[in-house]
């Protein structure tokens, strides 16, 4: 497993559209074509990942908006995170 822990932040991968509509978010990836449809705190988390916010920042924020505790929000998050980074959504910030 990846860990996510640590200073480096998270940011959308470049070249990947996002449009909302209708409360969810879908992604496509325009390389293959493959699309994605969050909601929810997946909505949450993929706004967060605006290159800024590393991993602990990212947990704090969704513990903060849905008054949730932070071991269950890491867990998570952690690995929504890493789904998002094998799928080629996201990338770490240099």
């Amino acid at each position: 497993m990846t860990s996510h822990h640590g200073n480096g932040c998270f940011r959308h991968r470049e070249g990947v559209i996002a449009q909302e509509a209708h409360g969810h978010v879908v992604l496509l990836r325009p390389e293959d074509g493959s699309y994605y449809t969050l909601d929810g705190v997946g909505m949450t988390v993929w706004g967060l990942c605006d290159g800024t916010m590393n991993f602990e920042e990212i947990v704090e924020s969704v513990c903060a908006a849905y008054d949730a505790h932070a071991e269950v929000v890491r867990a998570d998050v952690r690995e929504f995170l890493d789904d998002l980074l094998a799928e080629r959504l996201l990338d770490r910030a240099p």
